[in-house]
């Protein structure tokens, strides 16, 4: 999954980035998975962000108690030029952030592994995946959030940002 294949650059609002070594640390950590539950049901809802031309919703919904279904997509013109599946889900009593996109990675989900949670934040971390092997959801107010992926992309440290306000 490449970057321009996972979702078009939106402006940057909001600085998030973390050092590679801090969530390598944090990998195995074990997350009490109620209150992780909780802080997902604020993902709930329809984000969006309208910016050069192009119009970024990303929808959430919880299924069950250890499933949340997303998709994101950009539309320009009121054409879709990109679409992508998430899912949030426990397995084990591990959540994972399983990310899919038609015509890429052999039609299969790739799969990052929650590596560090708090109320506001969660970050989902995959070291063998090319770029990005980091995705950030920050919570900033109620209905304001920015997800970023980040990781090396050609021999440098890179990160997008994609700030989203909840569609009231």
């Amino acid at each position: 999954m490449k970057c321009s294949n996972v979702i078009l650059c939106l402006p940057l609002s909001v600085l998030l980035y973390s050092c590679k070594s801090d969530v390598t640390q944090n990998i195995n950590t074990k997350f009490n998975s109620e209150d992780t539950q909780v802080a997902f049901s604020k993902l709930i809802g329809t984000w969006q962000n309208f910016s050069n031309e192009n119009l970024f919703i990303e929808s959430w919904k919880m299924i069950n108690d250890t499933l949340y279904k997303g998709e994101s997509y950009i539309l320009k013109s009121n054409d879709t030029i990109f679409h992508e599946f998430m899912n949030i889900e426990k397995t084990n009593n591990e959540w994972y952030y399983k990310v899919k996109v038609n015509g890429q990675n052999h039609n299969e989900a790739v799969v990052f592994k929650l590596a560090s949670s708090s109320h506001n934040q969660w970050v989902f971390y995959n070291p063998q995946h090319d770029f990005p092997n980091k995705i950030t959801y920050l919570r900033i107010t109620e209905d304001s959030i920015v997800a970023s992926i980040s990781g090396i992309l050609n021999g440098q440290e890179k990160v997008e940002q994609f700030p989203m306000k909840k569609n009231k």
